[in-house]
């Protein structure tokens, strides 16, 4: 995929944000009980299935020449 191609890919808005530009109202995509502390945590913890659902995502450091 080249960068111009990636740009366009992250300036596309997905649905719930397309819904809420167009009406100004935050739209909440989850049911409210995701946050729930589990037993032996101390904190919450968003669960594994809900996000990154095309896989893992890779954060590499890639230096581009400047022109």
């Amino acid at each position: 995929m080249n960068h111009h191609t990636l740009d366009q890919y992250l300036q596309q808005l997905d649905p719930i944000e397309t819904v809420q530009k167009e009406t100004l109202q935050n739209i909440n995509e989850f049911g409210g009980n995701e946050f729930k502390v589990q037993t032996g945590e101390n904190y919450p913890r968003m669960p594994e299935h809900l996000f990154f659902d095309k896989g893992p995502v890779y954060i590499l450091q890639v230096s581009l020449p400047i022109s």
